[in-house]
């Protein structure tokens, strides 16, 4: 079958969503499908075996959406696809007039959520959908000057997006989510097209590596992303301040005045490569997650799960369903308080040890071939309707 993935995120410039699709999509070309990507103003034209076909408009970014169906349905003509696969917001947008039939995979809150994330900086709480007056709330929170201004306009218009979007997933033939939780926080809202739950697909060399106990580096603590306030930097600020003597590394970004706020105890590596990233956890005594958003999956602690690190976990979200507490690593509440005293726990070693030793479990969840057998049963039920 051809298929055509519309997303915006893709290696080799991409987060935890576009590896997913990418991984997906490899192992579906194993399988013998003809598979195309389409990414927006993307920079690379291709990327190891496939072509990264790309289409930029003049238009404002918020209807690029117009201008990318009108790519899509050419892609269809020329390379005779039979099925449209969107990935995010804009391209289910654009998929919603087509007469291809597509399927949406949806790695975040987009359908009900304006900024995908269904959480308020201002509260720090997570919300159950977005509305006029959150969003109203949330841009004027957020903003200065002529954005703050404008803000009931914009509102206005976010609102009025937010319902587009979820129109446009229920004219999807079959909706995919990344982990029990999105589906369950996003079913009542599309009662009527098929839901499944299918984890994000990684690579060979990572589901395959021997999740032995490896030398690990003492009273050593990694954090593995985009540090800011979604991700849990005030509780990592604080923990780092409590326990003087341990010693915490990020590897991600951190924008410098959050940086200046740190104690002398943590090390900032910047970005790293993914090879080097998942070394440093290999060498880590454990990875912390200490997110205060409701996190659809939580990638990263698969990852480390998967190399045989054991990681400590917020209980948001899907982050729940990877990590099994006590068995390969601890589910805490998103505080100070509980992330230190799981820190410390975690430095007992022959407790540390155990839970490495139980990071294998992951690779039954997260197994490649089941995944992809689900996905394609049920694309061969939307193809043949």
């Amino acid at each position: 079958m051809n298929i055509l993935f519309v997303t915006d995120s893709f290696p080799p410039h991409a987060g935890g969503a576009g590896w997913a699709t990418y991984n997906l999509a490899k192992e579906l070309k194993k399988k013998g499908h003809s598979i195309h990507i389409l990414k927006p103003c993307a920079e690379e034209k291709e990327f190891n075996e496939f072509k990264i076909h790309t289409t930029c408009t003049k238009l404002p970014k918020e209807f690029a959406y117009l201008s990318l169906r009108k790519e899509i349905e050419k892609l269809v003509k020329e390379h005779n696809i039979r099925l449209v696969v969107a990935t995010y917001l804009k391209s289910a947008l654009a998929c919603k007039k087509i007469r291809t039939p597509f399927v949406t995979i949806i790695h975040d809150y987009w359908p009900i959520c304006y900024k995908g994330t269904r959480f308020d900086l201002k509260t720090k709480r997570s919300y159950e959908k977005s509305n006029y007056v959150n969003i109203l709330k949330s841009i004027s929170y957020e903003n200065k000057g002529i954005i703050r201004i404008l803000s009931p306009i914009i509102a206005i218009y976010l609102t009025w997006r937010t319902k587009q979007a979820l129109k446009s997933l229920r004219k999807s033939k079959s909706a995919f989510f990344n982990s029990e939780h999105t589906l369950k926080k996003l079913k009542p809202y599309i009662p009527n097209i098929p839901t499944h739950n299918i984890y994000n697909i990684f690579p060979e060399y990572r589901v395959d590596a021997t999740p032995e106990v490896v030398s690990k580096a003492k009273n050593s603590f990694l954090f593995v992303g985009k540090l800011n306030t979604y991700k849990g930097a005030e509780i990592l600020i604080e923990v780092a301040k409590r326990l003087p003597n341990t010693r915490f590394t990020v590897a991600g970004w951190v924008d410098e005045k959050t940086k200046k706020r740190f104690p002398s105890n943590i090390t900032f590596l910047g970005y790293l490569t993914h090879e080097k990233t998942l070394g440093a956890m290999k060498n880590a005594t454990a990875l912390l997650v200490p997110s205060i958003w409701e996190e659809p999956l939580g990638m990263i602690a698969v990852e480390s799960l998967m190399v045989g690190t054991p990681a400590i976990v917020s209980n948001q979200g899907g982050l729940k369903e990877i990590v099994e507490n006590n068995k390969n690593g601890l589910v805490v509440e998103p505080t100070a308080k509980a992330f230190n005293n799981a820190i410390e726990k975690m430095q007992d070693n022959k407790f540390q040890e155990q839970l490495a030793k139980n990071t294998s479990r992951i690779n039954t969840k997260f197994n490649n071939a089941k995944l992809v057998e689900i996905f394609l049963k049920e694309i061969a039920k939307v193809y043949k309707k």
